[in-house]
């Protein structure tokens, strides 16, 4: 599984309480709208440029897949996302 607690430090740093914020029935990482970054700022790009992340540093924090493994990084990253947030919301 992908490790995402880089991304989750870097949420948690710059927008408190952000896992009530994700919808995770619309959860979509393939969607610029639904991803994590979507939600949360109403577009994947703005997300990127509110945080300042450049392509490589989405990639290496699991907000984005690698090119070569496109389809399945989406799968996998979607997957590690959803199952922290359904943790976070167990222990609310």
């Amino acid at each position: 599984m992908k490790d995402i607690s880089k991304a989750i430090k870097l949420l948690d740093k710059n927008r408190p309480q952000w896992q009530q914020k994700i919808d995770l029935s619309l959860l979509d990482m393939s969607s610029a709208q639904n991803c994590i970054l979507g939600q949360l700022y109403g577009d994947y790009s703005d997300g990127q440029h509110a945080l300042k992340l450049g392509y490589e540093k989405c990639v290496a924090l699991g907000f984005s897949p690698e090119g070569d493994e496109y389809d399945d990084g989406l799968q996998e990253i979607q997957s590690a996302f959803a199952d922290y947030l359904r943790t976070y919301s167990a222990k609310r």
